[in-house]
């Protein structure tokens, strides 16, 4: 796990640096940590393009 995060880590900073771009915490899920995304993306295209997510979301309300 802790070789997965460091290797996560080192990309995106390469990317980031190589593309110009800058990444910000986002709070996914409250007292969670947060995801890093890169910044400026709006929230909406976000979700928009997560899938699972939604797919979760979509069993969730079923389920409660």
């Amino acid at each position: 796990m802790a070789a997965g995060t460091l290797y996560t880590l080192t990309m995106t900073t390469e990317v980031c640096e190589e593309l110009g771009l800058a990444m910000v915490p986002r709070e996914v899920t409250a007292g969670l940590r947060p995801v890093m995304e890169i910044a400026g993306v709006d929230e909406v295209l976000i979700d928009w393009s997560s899938t699972r997510r939604q797919r979760i979301e979509d069993v969730l309300e079923g389920l409660t």
